[in-house]
């Protein structure tokens, strides 16, 4: 991972891709060197895309997206395709140095524990 790395789960808040898309676009043209990886329904997330895709921009294909009212439990045992643990998978497998989710806290809260872990002590 030479480049710095982030992971956005594209599919989480209000409006989802219709404003995490082109401002991931608007932030990649101000900060170039920064690898972005946007997980979510490919199908969505193409369509807002420009045909000529950034090279730093690159999309992780998860077909389920985490509703805000969902429980975090179920979504930590049943719900294992998601835009929201596609973006952590990244980061536990070190592909990205950080994550962003502007969906549902709980479950970000249960899935970050579990595939994460806590640093020690806390």
């Amino acid at each position: 991972m030479a480049n710095t790395a982030l992971a956005i789960d594209a599919m989480s808040g209000d409006l989802g891709p219709r404003i995490i898309v082109p401002s991931a676009l608007q932030f990649s043209k101000a900060h170039p060197d920064l690898q972005l990886y946007l997980a979510g329904q490919a199908e969505s997330l193409r369509p807002l895309l420009p045909e000529k895709i950034p090279e730093q921009i690159h999309i992780v294909d998860c077909p389920e997206v985490v509703a805000m009212d969902e429980s975090p439990a179920q979504v930590l045992r049943k719900r294992l395709d998601t835009s929201m643990l596609g973006a952590v998978q990244l980061l536990k497998q070190k592909q990205v140095h950080g994550m962003v989710s502007a969906g549902n806290t709980g479950a970000l809260m249960a899935l970050a524990k579990y595939h994460l872990k806590t640093i020690e002590g806390i």
